[in-house]
């Protein structure tokens, strides 16, 4: 039984659009379970990408899919040898940021989260050694040591906005992407960053150094004060809604908003109020690949080990007579 995929990433569709199927919550839990007697699906949803990877019909599955995002068509990239695009995704080819390591992290928890609403053997296999391609490639390679993430990204894009520093409000901190960035901005050591909780989240050695917790909920009381604000929420709603963003400032200054989220954090209208320039995820698409220009020889190689894993793999699904 092959593995497809559908894919909808930040080369076909603006983040607007891919933010549709992000599905969250209950949506995303029906979803999964009732694709279960189809073999089960493993949705991953990123930042720059939503796919789904799938064994069962797929008229059926993408009927289900749409009806579940509540939308009529979209322009997903349909892959008919799953397989191949998920071992290349896992070596960190297919990123923005290429060779970067929270790819390797998402395609796990998507798995493992699928797994648990029930997944087939194909499935199971694929993703299984996807991961350890993913693993040798950057072992053998070292190619995420050149890798310029998003929250590295995210960090710099402050740092030269704020050059003589100043105070960034980060919501979403204590979320996978929101711990990057936050690691990024304290070894810049030139910022305040009031960093919103939701749950006291912050462990002793995020804190401190320049670095203080704040609500969640108040996260509009410091808007006035913060030169920048770096949102990375997982948040089905929008987080900086026009209105209330606008009346809390107090006075007219230059102001950096980078929202890293998706669904996006951060109403578009804010974008055009005085002082703001808004950077949305797909907005550092050009410095990423930039950075995947100057290492072109480790990317030459990382493709040569996750071929070279991928055909171990078919290897042994043909000895037991299964083509994948």
């Amino acid at each position: 039984m092959a593995l497809q995929c559908l894919s909808l990433d930040y080369t076909s569709a603006p983040a607007r659009e891919r933010s549709q199927f992000a599905l969250i919550g209950r949506r995303r839990a029906l979803f999964l379970e009732g694709r279960r007697a189809a073999g089960g699906c493993v949705l991953l949803t990123t930042c720059h990408r939503v796919e789904l990877y799938f064994t069962g019909d797929r008229a059926q599955t993408e009927e289900a899919f749409f009806c579940a995002a509540g939308a009529s068509s979209a322009r997903f990239a349909y892959f008919p040898d799953g397989t191949e695009h998920l071992f290349l995704l896992a070596a960190g080819l297919l990123s923005m940021a290429a060779g970067e390591d929270e790819i390797l992290h998402q395609l796990r928890v998507a798995y493992e989260e699928a797994r648990g609403f029930g997944t087939d053997k194909t499935l199971n296999e694929a993703f299984q050694s996807a991961l350890h391609c993913g693993r040798t490639v950057r072992a053998e390679t070292g190619i995420s040591s050149l890798a310029c993430s998003v929250a590295t990204l995210a960090a710099n894009a402050v740092s030269r906005s704020l050059a003589d520093g100043g105070t960034v409000l980060l919501v979403g901190g204590s979320g996978q992407i929101g711990n990057a960035v936050l690691a990024n901005l304290r070894a810049k050591r030139k910022f305040t960053v009031l960093a919103t909780e939701r749950t006291h989240a912050f462990s002793a050695a995020q804190t401190g150094d320049g670095v203080r917790p704040v609500p969640y909920a108040a996260r509009f009381d410091y808007l006035n004060e913060a030169d920048a604000v770096v949102s990375c929420t997982a948040s089905p709603h929008v987080v900086f809604p026009l209105r209330e963003t606008a009346a809390r400032f107090q006075t007219v200054k230059p102001r950096l908003f980078l929202d890293l989220a998706m669904p996006a954090d951060v109403d578009e209208g804010v974008g055009e109020l005085a002082g703001v320039t808004l950077v949305g995820i797909d907005g550092f698409r050009a410095e990423a690949e930039a950075n995947s220009r100057r290492k072109q020889a480790l990317l030459f190689e990382a493709r040569a080990v996750a071929q070279r894993c991928l055909q171990a793999f078919r290897q042994r699904c043909e000895a037991r007579g299964e083509i994948r």
